[in-house]
């Protein structure tokens, strides 16, 4: 596993994006766990203490999930592609990429934004400020999974909060506008944008789960799932440790556990025609 310099990181522009996300949820995290939460359980009773923990299992893997997969490098490493293309001169899935000046393998496309090729590239996440490719997708998914929940729960949470126990108008802070000698009170905003950016995320989030999972579950990226090309499919079990890695029923408990992905990005093999088929229909 290679890492990327913070440099390649915080230059971008879209790297804002990612600093506003973080900044969202941590505040979101904040209002649930100590304004909303107290209000809708007793401190200290079952319901209560298991919330809390399961907020902070939540906030913890997504922060750290986000992390990883922009610190995880998966950009095509030219060093291992000579040894590789000297062992299978034969090969003709190999292609030229012209921009980085090297022999790409299967799978592994170059990416205008980052600038460089990306092995088993799926796509450019702009709320990452990186490419998802074969290194960094397992964070990318799980980044994803937890948001999705974390967000479901967070809207139902502060829809009983705001709604049922404060009528709709709960506020963090009295606002006025000042008109020359009048005090005009001001609709508070605060928790309505709290509120919107909870239901954009969880929207968000969701139609992105819904584009990872069959691509997890036919091992297939984001351009060959939309082109119903799954022939790399190898079963569920292999396409999830493809994703996942050896020590896939783990990975879900933190970002930092170690898990060796089986394969090395760049020597795939097809599947029979009669399973690729196989795949397409079920996705039909």
């Amino acid at each position: 596993m290679r890492f990327r310099s913070l440099k390649r990181i915080f230059w971008k522009e879209e790297a804002l994006l990612t600093v506003v996300l973080v900044v969202g949820i941590t505040i979101a995290y904040y209002v649930l766990m100590n304004i909303v939460l107290p209000e809708l359980l007793n401190i200290g009773s079952p319901g209560y203490i298991f919330l809390r923990m399961l907020g902070l299992f939540l906030f913890s893997n997504i922060m750290s999930n986000m992390a990883m997969c922009m610190l995880v490098d998966p950009t095509v490493d030219p060093k291992q592609l000579s040894l590789q293309f000297e062992l299978r001169k034969q090969r003709t899935d190999w292609h030229e990429c012209r921009k980085c000046e090297i022999l790409a393998p299967p799978r592994s496309y170059h990416c205008r934004i980052c600038g460089v090729c990306i092995l088993t590239r799926d796509h450019h996440c702009y709320f990452s400020a990186c490419c998802i490719g074969y290194e960094n997708y397992r964070y990318f998914f799980y980044t994803v999974l937890y948001t999705f929940v974390a967000s479901f729960i967070s809207f139902i949470a502060s829809s009983i909060f705001w709604f049922v126990l404060h009528g709709g108008s709960y506020e963090f802070f009295e606002t006025h506008l000042i008109w020359k000698e009048f005090v005009i009170p001001v609709a508070r905003i605060e928790f309505i944008c709290l509120y919107i950016l909870m239901l954009v995320v969880l929207v968000v989030s969701a139609m992105e789960l819904h584009t990872c999972w069959p691509n997890v579950r036919y091992g297939a990226t984001y351009f060959e799932a939309n082109s119903r090309n799954f022939s790399y499919d190898q079963g569920m079990k292999s396409n999830l440790e493809m994703f996942f890695g050896q020590r896939m029923h783990l990975t879900w408990i933190s970002a930092f556990i170690p898990s060796h992905l089986p394969h090395d990005g760049i020597n795939w093999r097809k599947t029979d025609a009669c399973k690729g088929d196989w795949a397409i229909q079920k996705t039909k």
